[in-house]
């Protein structure tokens, strides 16, 4: 299951089945986890006093996170050609800095998309869902532009199979091209739900 950080369900309440094999030539399988309404509504004592879906974060996030931290301990110590290090070019600072806040505002649109939610849940108007919708593909645009940010600036090897950083890269490049979180195709909704026009997407 590679380098999963946590992984919230209430027990009994799931089902899944195998989906579309996924990258043939690595062997990998893609697997679908079916998640029934109302699942992850109640809250528990092991989270704090949370629900499973306050305290749930996005796999997008999760390596967004870990790419900007690895990049930082890694950058420490690279030494690049000409025996300048890495650490002391201004393009590292900037780049770091700006996915930083990129991490940072994903998480922001993550924890105000699932409070909203939870506050709402049924009374949810269609532009609600449709802002909801558009600030998850948003927040996921964001830790796609701070991963990619990292991989361009840590050279080559960052793309050898056995670097992770090139793995993240994959996967949120896979995940922002799902149409759940195709950003277009989201802001496109929410901005006809802003101007009252009828909605073609089904999945509001």
């Amino acid at each position: 299951m590679g380098d999963c950080r946590a992984l919230v369900i209430v027990a009994g309440t799931l089902s899944g089945q195998d989906a579309k094999r996924a990258a043939p030539t690595l062997g990998r399988m893609k697997y679908v986890v079916l998640v029934p309404d109302g699942c992850a509504d109640e809250p528990l004592a092991e989270l704090g006093g949370r629900t499973p879906l306050e305290a749930a974060a996005m796999p997008a996030l999760g390596q967004a996170r870990v790419c900007v931290r690895r990049f930082r301990e890694r950058t420490q110590e690279r030494v690049l050609l000409g025996g300048v290090k890495q650490v002391n070019r201004a393009s590292v600072h900037i780049r770091l800095a700006r996915a930083e806040l990129l991490v940072t505002d994903a998480e922001s649109l993550r924890r105000q998309t699932v409070q909203d939610v939870c506050a709402r849940r049924n009374a949810a108007t269609i532009e609600d869902r449709a802002r909801w919708a558009a600030q998850l593909a948003l927040g996921v645009d964001y830790c796609k532009q701070a991963i990619r940010a990292m991989c361009e600036i840590s050279g080559g090897s960052t793309h050898f199979l056995s670097n992770p950083m090139q793995r993240a890269l994959r996967d949120v490049e896979t995940l922002s091209s799902h149409m759940v979180f195709d950003l277009d195709e989201r802001l496109e909704v929410f901005g006809r739900a802003l101007l009252g026009l009828e909605l073609s997407f089904p999945m509001v």
